[in-house]
């Protein structure tokens, strides 16, 4: 046999990382795989060797270099960031204008050409009296109260 589907556990039951219903499972199915007692015995032996491996005492000044740099890369990182990002809005703020300027203008669909003659206070009397006529001439003479009473 060449591997078992619980093996993906295996390393979480060695670092007691499983729950207690999850392992008290896995301990019975570890007791019936050879391939898991296998798995698990080297990696025991593995922790063992590990544990004889003499940890080395750091020079304080190291510690802070350490310390320092990492900082200083945290620090670059988040200004990288927000340049990428900055970069980001002019592409696009770039790409829009552009493809604004390429557009052609929109037409309107309804020209009643109320805003030209509101624009310029004159009123062109078309042969019919339209809605839009009357509140041109309404706004036209509010507006010439108001000049007259200032």
């Amino acid at each position: 046999m060449s591997g078992c589907k619980y093996s993906y556990k295996l390393n979480a039951y060695h670092d007691n990382e499983l729950s207690d219903e999850e392992r008290h499972k896995l301990e019975e199915h570890i007791q019936a795989c050879p391939y898991c007692t296998r798995e698990i015995e080297r990696l025991q032996k593995l922790s063992e060797l590990f544990k004889l491996v003499p940890i080395p005492d750091i020079p304080e000044e190291t510690l802070v270099c350490l310390h320092q740099s990492l900082q200083t890369r945290q620090g670059k990182g988040i200004l990288r960031f927000a340049e990428m990002l900055t970069a980001a809005a002019v592409l696009v703020f770039l790409v829009g204008s552009v493809l604004n300027l390429r557009m052609e203008p929109q037409r309107e669909i309804y020209d009643s050409g109320w805003e030209q003659t509101v624009l310029t206070l004159q009123v062109d009397v078309p042969s019919t009296e339209s809605p839009e006529l009357q509140v041109t001439e309404w706004l036209v003479a509010n507006l010439s109260e108001e000049n007259e009473n200032e």
